[in-house]
């Protein structure tokens, strides 16, 4: 039992004010974050960041931060890097199979992707391993290839709902791939070879009735149908 200099004890409201310091650092911690991040969602961010604080084994909520990170932020690379080092084994440069097959599986749930895209990523991570462990460039290129593809299939059903419900299973898959397809052209990174590999039939239908199918959608909302 702590000791108190009048009691001889610590009282809980003692040791509940004994944390308040550690609290507050991490508020701290979580809203810098946040404003680093930025994500789309920042309630469920906030969310994955405290479970991530009392839980540091999970990957379910370290997946959770790397898909929230927006690629195009500096803060990226560092996210990336941080989950690697977060996963590799003790004393090695590189992570275990299982422990990168695990975490990239939280990864394409989010959205969660298609049961035949993951698993091309799986493939993909399987042809990546040397020695049953994944070193960080092979890390890297895998894990952002299904973030490409998380992106693209959230991009795809902002369209969906904006293009109205009626459109087939098919037509769903091709706008997917299309999607897919534009981020592959316009994207420079480790994970760009490897998206490709994955979707090796992008870019039907063209990208650019889409667009005007959206910028018609965009234009009823506004000003009312078109005539």
């Amino acid at each position: 039992v702590d000791p108190c200099p009048v009691h001889g004890t610590m009282s809980h409201t003692d040791k509940d004010a004994a944390h308040v310091p550690e609290l507050l650092q991490c508020l701290r911690d979580a809203l810098s974050a946040l404003l680093e991040v930025r994500p789309a969602n920042p309630l469920q961010f906030l969310l994955a960041h405290f479970r991530r604080v009392s839980d540091p084994d999970s990957l379910e909520s370290l997946a959770y931060l790397l898909n929230a990170c927006p690629r195009s932020r500096k803060c990226f690379e560092d996210q990336l890097h941080s989950a690697f080092m977060t996963l590799k084994r003790p004393k090695t440069d590189a992570v275990q199979h299982q422990v990168c097959e695990t975490f990239l599986r939280h990864l394409a749930s989010l959205e969660p992707l298609p049961q035949e895209l993951q698993q091309e990523l799986l493939e993909q991570l399987r042809a990546a391993t040397e020695g049953g462990l994944v070193r960080f460039n092979q890390f890297c290129s895998v894990i952002e290839a299904c973030l490409i593809a998380n992106e693209a299939l959230e991009g795809s059903q902002v369209l969906l709902r904006a293009c109205g419900e009626s459109v087939s299973p098919q037509e769903r898959a091709q706008r997917l791939q299309s999607l897919c397809g534009v981020l592959d052209s316009t994207v420079q990174h480790q994970g760009q070879d490897a998206l490709r590999e994955l979707l090796p039939t992008l870019g039907q239908p063209p990208f650019q009735k889409l667009r005007d199918e959206m910028r018609k959608y965009n234009l009823n909302a506004v000003e009312g149908p078109l005539e």
